[in-house]
């Protein structure tokens, strides 16, 4: 699983048009996207969502370093 910059919302209702992560100043819970080694198929892919307090630490869970290129 991947950490990304979004808060946890139970729905999408609320969130930014554009794409942009949905951030907050009071922001308990974080997104991890995907899946894990030791978790089922169905978990893979990106759309699937998981809440974790932010100083979750977890082997399965980390980030992806990605760059543009231009």
């Amino acid at each position: 699983m991947e950490w990304v910059a979004d808060c946890y919302h139970e729905n999408y209702q609320g969130a930014p048009k554009d794409g942009t992560a949905w951030v907050e100043n009071r922001c308990t819970h974080r997104v991890a996207r995907g899946g894990a080694y030791n978790k089922p198929g169905d978990s893979m892919y990106t759309t699937r969502r998981f809440s974790f307090q932010q100083d979750t630490k977890l082997q399965i869970l980390g980030f992806r370093v990605a760059r543009d290129v231009d």
